[in-house]
C-alpha cells in the first residue's frame, strides 16, 4: 500500500460513505492502510472485498473486520480469537446464534477462540458499569463447554458468572485441581459444594474455599482444625468471618507448626484481621522480632496504647511505620516529631493527624532537608505562620507548594 494521495480527505469521505460502490471501495482499500481501515469498517462493503482485506496483517483493519456485520462468518471466527469483544458485539452475532446451527461446533473445535470468547464474556459480566442482561454466550454453550477436554476451557466455565449450579457440581468432580480451585473461588458456588471442597486433597483448592466470601464460619472452623498448610492457614486468617479463637490458635502454635517464611505470610493476616483480640496484637508487638513489630505498627486495627509502646522501640523502621499510621494519635506524633531519625520525622510531617505544633518543631529543626519541608508545606494542619516562612525557602519545590497552599 502506498502513501497518502493529495486528495486524501475526499477519498476518506468515499471510503466512509455507504453509497460508494463495492468496486470503488475495493480500489480505495488498495491505495493505503488508512483507507483500507475505513473500508473495513464500512457496513456497505461487500463480503468479497472484506474477505480480501482479511489477508492484511494490519491490526486496525482486522479489528474493524471483526466488528463489520458483512464480514464472512469464517473470517469472523478466525479474527474472533484476536478480537473477541468486536466479534461478540458485532450486530450479526445474534443472528448467527439463531440461524447457524453449526456455529458452536465450529467454535468448539478452536480451543483458543472458545477461550477468548468465554473469557471476554465472563469479564464483561463481572464489570459493574455495563448492562448484564445482554446474552452473548448461550447457557447451552456453557453446559457443553464444561465437557471440553481442555482444563483451561473448564476453568473458564467454572468462573463464568452465568454457569448453572448443575454444571458447577459436575466440574467440582474434575480430576484437574485447577478446575476445582476455580469452583472453590466462584462466589456463586453453593455452600453444599464448598462443604465437599473443604476436604479436597489439594491445598490450593482448600485455600480458595477459605477465601470465598460465601464460606460459612463452620466450614472455616473445619478447615482450621487440622490444617497443616500455611497457605490455607494464611487464607483462613485473612477471612473477616474467621472467629477470634482460631486466630488465637494460629499465634499459640506459630513456632511449633510454621517456619520463619511461613510466619512472614501468616502473621500479617492474623494481625490485620479485625477479629484478632488486642492482647494478641500486644503480645506480638512485645515479644516478636522487629519485622513483626513493623506489621503491627502499620496495621490499622492496632490500638493506640500499643502504637505508643512501638513508638519507643529502638528500631527506627518500626517508629517510622507508627508515624505513617493514620490512626496514630496526635500526642504520639508530637513525640515522634523530635525523633533522631529523619525518615521518622518525614513520616510525621506527612501524617494528616500531626498537630500544627509538631509540624512547626520539625520545620525549625529540618531547615536543610527539602523533602521534609515539602511534606510540611502540603500538610493540611500546617499553620499560616509556618507556610509564610516556607514560602521563602531556598528550595524551589518547597516555596512553590507553600505559596500554593497560602492562596
Amino acid at each position: 500500500m502506498s502513501t497518502q494521495p493529495s486528495d486524501f480527505n475526499i477519498l476518506v469521505e468515499e471510503a466512509e460513505n455507504e453509497n460508494t460502490s463495492g468496486e470503488r471501495l475495493e480500489e480505495l482499500a488498495a491505495l493505503n492502510a488508512d483507507l483500507a481501515r475505513l473500508v473495513a469498517s464500512n457496513s456497505a462493503t461487500p463480503p468479497e472485498v472484506l474477505y480480501k482485506l482479511a489477508k492484511f496483517r494490519h491490526y486496525s483493519i482486522r479489528k474493524n473486520l471483526a466488528a463489520n456485520p458483512n464480514t464472512p462468518t469464517d473470517v469472523l471466527l478466525k479474527l474472533g480469537k484476536y478480537f473477541p469483544e468486536e466479534l461478540l458485539n458485532n450486530p450479526v452475532w445474534s443472528l448467527l446464534l439463531l440461524e447457524n446451527m453449526n456455529l458452536f461446533k465450529q467454535i468448539l473445535k478452536d480451543t483458543k477462540l472458545l477461550l477468548r470468547l468465554l473469557t471476554y464474556d465472563s469479564n464483561r459480566l463481572l464489570m459493574e458499569t455495563i448492562e448484564n442482561d445482554k446474552i452473548l454466550i448461550p447457557e447451552l454453550w456453557l453446559q457443553k463447554s464444561a465437557e471440553h477436554r481442555s482444563s483451561d476451557v473448564c476453568c473458564c466455565i467454572a468462573t463464568h458468572p452465568k454457569t448453572p449450579i448443575s454444571v458447577l457440581e459436575k466440574l467440582a468432580l474434575s480430576a484437574s485441581y485447577d478446575v476445582r480451585k476455580e469452583i472453590a473461588r466462584n462466589p456463586n458456588t453453593p455452600v453444599t459444594l464448598l462443604e465437599k471442597l473443604v476436604i479436597d486433597e489439594h491445598q490450593y483448592v482448600r485455600r480458595e474455599v477459605a477465601c470465598n466470601p460465601n464460606t460459612p464460619v463452620n466450614l472455616l472452623e473445619k478447615l482450621a482444625e487440622n490444617e497443616k498448610s500455611y497457605i490455607v492457614s494464611t487464607a483462613i486468617a485473612s477471612n473477616i468471618k474467621t472467629p477470634s479463637y482460631i486466630l488465637e490458635n494460629f499465634i499459640i502454635k506459630q513456632y511449633i507448626c510454621y517456619n520463619d517464611f511461613e510466619l512472614s505470610c501468616l502473621l500479617p493476616q492474623v494481625i490485620s484481621n479485625p477479629n484478632t483480640p488486642a492482647y494478641i496484637i500486644e503480645k506480638l508487638a512485645e515479644k516478636s522480632v522487629w519485622q513483626v513489630r513493623e506489621i503491627v505498627a502499620r496495621n490499622l486495627n492496632t490500638p493506640a496504647y500499643i502504637l505508643e509502646k512501638l513508638a519507643e522501640k529502638n528500631v527506627w523502621q518500626v517508629r517510622k511505620l507508627v508515624a505513617c499510621n493514620p490512626n496514630t494519635p496526635p500526642y504520639i506524633l508530637e513525640k515522634l516529631a523530635e525523633d533522631d531519625e529523619p525518615a521518622v520525622r518525614k513520616s510525621v510531617a506527612s501524617n494528616s493527624k500531626t498537630p500544627a505544633y509538631g509540624l512547626e518543631k520539625i520545620a525549625e529543626f529540618d531547615v536543610d532537608k527539602w523533602w521534609i519541608l515539602k511534606a510540611i508545606a502540603n500538610n493540611p494542619n500546617t499553620s499560616i505562620n509556618v507556610l509564610v516562612k516556607l514560602a521563602e525557602s531556598k528550595f524551589p519545590s518547597v516555596r512553590r507548594d507553600a505559596q500554593y497552599n497560602l492562596i
